[in-house]
């Protein structure tokens, strides 16, 4: 009963166009978000100048300084993409798997980016401090009439996880606003 409670749900968001829990009002804090940044004015890596967590061959990415000790990565293997932050120089936080191996979006492949035209977008609690961020992405339609833009949402303090991904913007700003959105789980369980 409870497995087709879930499946229902999931097909509802994914007709929706997009997946991300609801913002609920009991959680939302006083954020404020940043103005879009967009992604290539973010530091370019590939090789070796991604950090060792994150080389394989055919990854590249973007790294953007939100603040001293808060780096965002936004990574690219063709035609997949997917976020990864770091606090100071504790390890990075890879979210590939919760993003990049998961359909999100009815009749599209994949979430993809282009470092061209993508932004990041920060939220930021009462005290200035980064809690959340999304940035937004593409998923090709299957039928080959194009793309859409979806927009993945992290949250990026200690608990870095996967908040949602949907296919509007205030979608995602909600989702980020909410301290009480809950974080998606790995695909393999993890």
């Amino acid at each position: 009963m409870a497995q087709r409670r879930l499946t229902a749900w999931i097909t509802a968001i994914l007709a929706a166009g997009g997946c991300g829990l609801p913002a609920s009002a009991a959680g939302a804090m006083d954020m404020t978000f940043d103005a879009p940044v967009p992604l290539s004015r973010c530091t370019a890596l590939r090789g070796t100048g991604l950090p060792a967590a994150l080389r394989r061959p055919g990854v590249t990415g973007r790294r953007c300084l939100v603040q001293p000790a808060l780096r965002i990565f936004v990574l690219s293997s063709d035609p997949t993409s997917w976020p990864a932050v770091q606090h100071g120089r504790d390890p990075v936080m890879s979210l590939e798997d919760p993003v990049a191996r998961r359909l999100w979006v009815a009749d599209a492949g994949p979430v993809g980016v282009s470092f061209a035209s993508a932004r990041l977008v920060v939220a930021r609690d009462a005290r200035g401090e980064p809690r959340a961020a999304y940035y937004s992405g593409l998923a090709d339609r299957l039928d080959g009439t194009g793309s859409v833009e979806v927009f993945v949402t992290i949250r990026t303090g200690r608990r870095v996880c996967l908040l949602g991904v949907s296919a509007k913007e205030a979608e995602a700003r909600q989702i980020a606003a909410d301290e009480g959105s809950d974080c998606l789980p790995a695909v393999d369980g993890g």
